[in-house]
């Protein structure tokens, strides 16, 4: 199989996992080639059906003990305050928080790996006992100082990146995809989601919600991948959503994930929706990073991504 990274990376004496993404073999001659140009026409947007959330997965560690399965944060945090209540002395507020955020993270996580691929996420307070992730770590500091900063500090082998404080910041660096989001803060204790996208699906085929940690929603990187070269591509995608919202769109180089190749935004109504898209490229449509990023306070999921040829 081949990689436009490898799995690991020596950054100043320090072992690494950047984001990778496979490829098909005919993309390996024009992968590098700065000379690529690539452009798009949003052809149709259509409703086809309701929201539903059928078909979506379970955390793991919480299914057993009856997590709701759904893409309602505040349904999620309700349980998890009688699951584990904070009138008992052992538990404090930012365990709530964090409980719920982890239940949300992993299932999402769970339906990532179920696509092909995978994505690592964890939330805590980055105090005490700290939040790290794959050599990326919030700095530990007093919830008082985040707050009267403004914002908190994510640090990776290849950069920091800044996480308003309470909000939420995508990580994008050459070599790495990652997402932050501060839920809450109090003087000592606070509590934030770290997310990293270690390997990327390709033209994922089955239900993939977004994250979503109290209404900050996180978003979704995928690879677009044709099976044989061409000047032109046709996408069709399917979102569902729970509002009307907006989602914004990023194709980005599998060379360095901060070159975006081209932009755009399509509105969603409640529902089933059908997106397409004719991208062409010269001179041919390369192997391309997707970032779809749905709107905050929604609930939203990726049904499929489909390229032709």
């Amino acid at each position: 199989m081949l990689y436009n990274r490898p799995f690991k990376m020596v950054v100043d004496g320090r072992g690494f996992f950047p984001t990778a993404m496979k490829l098909p073999g005919w993309a390996l001659p024009v992968v590098g080639q700065k000379a690529i140009i690539v452009t798009r026409i949003l052809k149709d947007v259509k409703n086809i059906g309701p929201y539903h959330e059928e078909g979506l997965l379970n955390a793991p560690q919480f299914k057993e003990a009856g997590a709701p399965l759904t893409l309602n944060y505040e349904e999620i945090e309700a349980w998890m305050r009688t699951h584990a209540p904070t009138e008992e002395p052992e538990v404090v507020e930012w365990m709530i928080s964090a409980g719920a955020c982890n239940c949300f993270l992993s299932a999402r996580a769970e339906e990532y790996r179920r696509a092909g691929s995978e994505i690592v996420a964890v939330s805590g307070d980055p105090w005490i006992p700290g939040v790290a992730l794959d050599s990326l770590v919030f700095r530990r500091e007093l919830a008082k100082d985040v707050v009267d900063r403004g914002y908190g500090l994510i640090d990776t082998p290849v950069g920091s990146f800044e996480c308003p404080v309470p909000g939420k910041a995508t990580g994008v660096f050459p070599d790495l995809l990652s997402w932050a989001s501060i839920v809450e803060a109090f003087i000592i204790q606070w509590t934030s989601a770290l997310l990293k996208f270690r390997e990327l699906v390709n033209n994922p085929s089955s239900r993939i919600g977004f994250i979503n940690t109290r209404g900050l929603t996180a978003p979704l990187f995928f690879g677009h991948a044709s099976g044989v070269p061409a000047p032109v591509n046709l996408v069709e995608m399917s979102l569902s959503s729970d509002k009307i919202q907006r989602v914004d769109l990023n194709a980005r180089s599998t060379d360095d994930y901060t070159d975006i190749l081209f932009s755009d935004r399509f509105a969603l109504s409640p529902g089933e929706n059908i997106v397409s898209l004719q991208v062409f490229g010269f001179p041919l449509v390369p192997p391309m990073v997707i970032e779809l990023q749905p709107e905050n306070e929604t609930s939203t999921i990726l049904n499929y991504y489909k390229v032709t040829p």
